[in-house]
């Protein structure tokens, strides 16, 4: 087992070094991730307290101290944006962005995946800012805990969106001003949840009831998006409702 772990290594590690350039971005992004896998832990992140042992490990630089051509490109100190922005960033490598965060999601569901981004490589040490807020972690694991308590999949769904930078969440056809802009907001996509062996609106109903209960209730936003499987949680700390796009 040891020597098929060693050797699914090597190839991939080959294949990133020495194929990489002729790999698209996304398809890197992919291959990059089957290596992060196999060499390294790659368990859930099932409690708050797990949650912020890892972004422990990464240093933290506040928004004004961001490198001055970051903050041009993605437009984060345009005035229309300075209130709304994080005051502070992590800092990561490319690697990170494979590891696990809040349960199943990964940093990379939860990052501005621009194209600076994808056509770094695996082992590049050129830094990555990432402006999520901790208390929206939190809630994904607040809603996997809820949903095995009534013994659904709690790794039924996926995210499209977490944080983004504003010349991102424009390019994704965002609202101007997005919580997603501010770090505190995830675009979830609902699966089977109640292993039915369906997808469809039964299971997002359970996840919609239990964020207007629990998980969101009064201290956030609920984009309901009748018709799909999507689901925007915010933390704007007030209530807001919505149902189009």
């Amino acid at each position: 087992m040891k020597g098929r772990k060693l050797f699914l290594w090597l190839l991939l590690f080959l294949l990133i070094v020495i194929g990489g350039s002729y790999l698209v971005p996304w398809s890197r992004l992919e291959v990059e991730q089957t290596l992060y896998r196999v060499c390294n832990d790659d368990a859930s992140v099932t409690t708050q307290r797990a949650v912020d042992e890892i972004l422990s490990e990464f240093p933290v630089i506040k928004r004004a101290n961001l490198p001055r051509a970051f903050l041009q490109r993605t437009e984060i100190d345009r005035l229309k944006f300075r209130r709304l922005s994080p005051e502070k960033f992590f800092v990561l490598k490319k690697k990170d962005l494979y590891r696990k965060v809040a349960g199943h999601l990964r940093i990379r569901d939860l990052f501005a995946v621009d194209a600076e981004g994808r056509a770094a490589f695996y082992f590049s040490r050129k830094p990555l800012y990432w402006g999520i807020d901790p208390a929206i972690l939190y809630k994904v694991v607040e809603l996997r805990q809820e949903l095995e308590k009534r013994g659904m999949d709690a790794e039924a769904f996926h995210c499209n969106y977490g944080y983004r930078h504003p010349v991102l969440n424009e390019a994704v056809g965002g609202a101007s001003l997005s919580r997603h802009i501010a770090g505190d907001a995830l675009d979830l996509v609902i699966g089977d949840i109640n292993q039915d062996g369906e997808v469809n609106s039964r299971d997002k109903k359970i996840v919609l009831d239990l964020c207007e209960r629990k998980i969101i209730d009064g201290r956030g936003g609920i984009g309901r998006y009748p018709g799909t499987q999507v689901i925007h949680l915010d933390l704007r700390g007030k209530r807001a409702r919505w149902d189009s796009y």
